[in-house]
């Protein structure tokens, strides 16, 4: 992968955007369109993952001095976007062919309270860069504490900005690169080989994912809507290379800047979206959200200095 380079100061071309959020697509009443490819893929990157990991790679799982654990993706390609024939997608989502030349770290789960608060008593983040405001963290005698009953939360009402700051202080602290994901990695680990409009096929229950079931994908029941996140993890229904909540609980911050349509330029390897742009790529839905923004290849898009109460980030660490 080509060395990404983090940013710490707002580009000067991004400009007020009077939308924050992008409208929700309405629901349809079509039966989703089986998708027969999925067991090859499932099979094929198994087949791939293996052999990987067989090799003299790093361990699998690792866990950092703060407690965030850390599982090895591994190199690989696949289609990022949606193919035509996915109900409910969207434009940006123009199906391309992509390759990670080398695997990473990431994070299994969202952020947590307690990990955000470990980096800001040991830190001098400005504080416009992100907010306690949800009542879960409070600020008293200068130090930050996070209630006990919210320490497994995801950290929100961060900034890319403030996502970015933590990454580059667990560099600094460990003396290797961590950073945010960007938009390729996120949708490949998200994924995990499959091809379906969720990790877990057609449909997506709130048994799997945290959002408003109020809003099904097209030809699916209608489920609960909690209307508030949970403890990351707390599902325990992880992906195939052991990621939680992928889809839904909060919105998570990419790399890249948002683009409106990918890049048909080939061959595209580890991509890392345009130099410059407006707006921030955030990915995975949250539990506002209904189930179609919540589907693998959903893109959606914030001023990197926003800090909404359904964002947040997950990190990824490189290999040494």
């Amino acid at each position: 992968m080509n060395h990404i380079q983090s940013e710490t100061k707002t580009n000067a071309n991004i400009q007020p955007d009077t939308h924050s959020e992008q409208k929700r697509d309405k629901v349809h009443t079509e039966k989703p369109i089986p998708n027969s490819t999925d067991n090859i893929s499932k099979q094929s990157i198994s087949k791939r993952t293996d052999n990987y990991f067989n090799q003299k790679v790093p361990e699998r799982t690792s866990i950092n001095s703060i407690g965030m654990t850390f599982v090895l993706i591994p190199p690989g390609s696949f289609q990022m976007g949606s193919p035509l024939t996915e109900k409910q997608r969207k434009q940006s989502e123009n199906l391309h062919s992509v390759k990670l030349s080398k695997g990473f770290y990431m994070q299994t789960t969202e952020i947590t309270n307690e990990q955000f608060v470990l980096f800001l008593n040991q830190t001098h983040i400005d504080k416009k860069w992100f907010s306690i405001n949800d009542g879960y963290i409070k600020h008293y005698t200068n130090k930050y504490t996070v209630y006990p009953k919210y320490k497994r939360y995801p950290a929100i009402s961060l900034s890319w900005f403030a996502v970015d700051a933590m990454a580059r202080w667990l560099t600094k602290k460990e003396k290797v690169k961590y950073r945010i994901p960007t938009e390729a990695e996120w949708e490949y680990a998200a994924r995990a080989g499959t091809t379906s409009p969720f990790y877990y096929g057609d449909c997506l229950t709130t048994d799997h994912a945290n959002y408003n079931g109020n809003k099904p994908y097209v030809g699916c029941q209608i489920e609960l809507f909690r209307n508030r996140p949970i403890p990351v993890g707390k599902l325990n229904r992880p992906n195939k290379w052991n990621l939680h909540d992928m889809h839904g609980n909060v919105n998570e911050w990419c790399f890249d800047w948002f683009i409106r349509k990918y890049s048909m330029k080939k061959p595209c390897i580890d991509p890392t979206g345009p130099k410059t742009g407006f707006q921030k790529v955030v990915r995975g839905g949250c539990y506002k959200y209904g189930a179609n923004e919540c589907r693998s290849a959903v893109r959606n898009r914030f001023k990197p200095h926003f800090k909404g109460k359904n964002i947040g980030g997950r990190l990824v660490r490189e290999i040494e």
